[in-house]
């Protein structure tokens, strides 16, 4: 756009951005009310550049998740000059847990108590939480947690192996000796 001419008197400028292909949302127009009798030379709008807050992505990651009992361990990793806190919340319903920590040397790890509730909870919603400082700015990772089924170990008593074991004299019998 090079230049509008408007004519005198007050009057009420919309202006919006319409791609190559026509798509256009007038809705989101910015609005300039203009009066040409008191403006006495040309001028451009000024746009202040976009509002940048916060430094480089810190590389926040879980890399473990592990329960033993009522104690959940979550770790992993973030940039080594990182040292703002984490926070970590675990939940379900309306049950939950928190822990924090400060990373060392990029590496982060935290332990949480599990109430009674969510330790019965075969999924559970966990939210991490990076503050950010002047050269890191902050970062929150959601991960769900469910429980992996675990493997049934059969174990049979001394007792009984004794009389599944055929011995080398009554071998053939089934009988023991």
């Amino acid at each position: 756009m090079n230049a509008v001419a408007i004519p005198d008197g007050p009057h009420l400028v919309r202006v919006w951005l319409e791609d190559e292909a026509g798509n256009a949302d007038r809705g989101n127009a910015a609005t300039l009310a203009v009066d040409p009798a008191t403006i006495s030379a040309r001028r451009a709008v000024e746009l202040n550049p976009p509002v940048f807050t916060g430094g480089a992505a810190p590389g926040f990651r879980v890399t473990s998740a592990r329960r033993h009992g009522s104690t959940l361990t979550l770790s992993g990793t973030i940039a080594k000059a990182a040292t703002s806190r984490i926070t970590a919340k675990v939940s379900h319903g309306t049950a939950s847990a928190s822990a924090r920590t400060n990373p060392k040397r990029g590496r982060w790890s935290l332990k949480l108590k599990l109430t009674p509730t969510l330790r019965r909870a075969t999924t559970l919603s966990v939210t991490l939480t990076y503050t950010g400082q002047a050269a890191f700015r902050g970062s929150t990772v959601w991960r769900r947690l469910t429980k992996q089924p675990r493997t049934e170990t059969l174990r049979v008593s001394q007792a009984a192996a004794r009389r599944a074991t055929p011995t080398s004299s009554s071998a053939g019998t089934g009988r023991p000796k």
